[in-house]
């Protein structure tokens, strides 16, 4: 299957760019590992009653998240994507079967850290740096 994007993480971000893409018009895919739609922040937020002791600011996800039902876009829940190409093709996971999934585009919408905030050498992710090339 070919779509034009790939959007990978369904936390508000990537339902939000999945989202307006489809009203765009563009064919889209969006793949998650988790198994409902709403990341860190929104976890669960299909669950949540009006009187959730989170307040007002935790059911917000849930009309992003019934957006993102109500609209074109192929939503895959429990899908681990375990390699991209260079061209595109995404290679994906979900219950035990494997396919590729080929995109024109690739939309990375995850989040910055599920566990620890800190490395090893205590630096925090906003002062990670990528690796200096060396020359031969």
């Amino acid at each position: 299957m070919t779509v034009e994007l790939a959007i990978i993480g369904a936390g508000p971000a990537g339902m939000a760019a999945a989202v307006l893409a489809a009203e765009l018009g563009v064919e889209t895919a969006l793949i998650d590992e988790q198994a409902s739609p709403g990341g860190q922040i929104y976890r669960g937020i299909e669950r949540s009653r009006p009187n959730s002791p989170l307040g007002p600011d935790d059911l917000a996800g849930r009309d992003l998240v019934a957006a993102l039902r109500a609209s074109r876009v192929e939503y895959r829940p429990s899908t681990t994507i375990w390699h991209i190409d260079p061209d595109g093709a995404l290679y994906l996971e979900s219950n035990g079967r494997s396919e590729v999934l080929t995109a024109h585009r690739i939309l990375l919408a995850t989040a910055l850290s599920s566990g620890r905030s800190r490395s090893r050498d205590g630096r925090s992710p906003a002062s990670w740096r990528p690796a200096r090339r060396r020359s031969c």
